[in-house]
């Protein structure tokens, strides 16, 4: 099975191919930063996209710990993938514009921002 971290970075390739980004900012805790950090420059640099790491500090015990082993198999993957991508890349058929996203419609529905994200009362939010 895929991490999630991978998943991220596949399926969001195309689409910021596809938005002609150049530079990204991956944000994620400490604990994910080496991880989060070789997949990122892996998979995104090598379609010329530059990756910069924001750290949020974790509230509380950290929810996942990152073993080595997990690392070396993702990077792994990161790698392969980057030399694939060059030649293939997953379809993204349910693609939903930024400005599109209704968050009050989204809320009604369930959806709820993590809270450790400070989301929840930034400015411009809906109630």
């Amino acid at each position: 099975m895929l991490s999630p971290l991978f998943d991220n970075f596949r399926h969001s390739l195309p689409v910021l191919r596809q938005w002609g980004v150049r530079r990204v900012r991956v944000v994620t805790s400490p604990t994910h930063v080496p991880r989060a950090r070789w997949l990122a420059q892996t998979m995104l640099g090598s379609h010329g996209i530059w990756v910069e790491m924001d750290l949020v500090e974790e509230k509380g015990i950290p929810g996942n710990q990152e073993s080595r082993l997990k690392t070396l198999l993702d990077v792994a993957r990161g790698l392969g993938w980057a030399v694939l991508s060059q030649v293939y890349a997953p379809p993204c058929p349910k693609l939903t514009p930024l400005a599109a996203v209704d968050m009050a419609a989204w809320r009604s529905q369930g959806f709820q921002c993590e809270h450790q994200s400070g989301l929840e009362g930034s400015p411009g939010e809906p109630e």
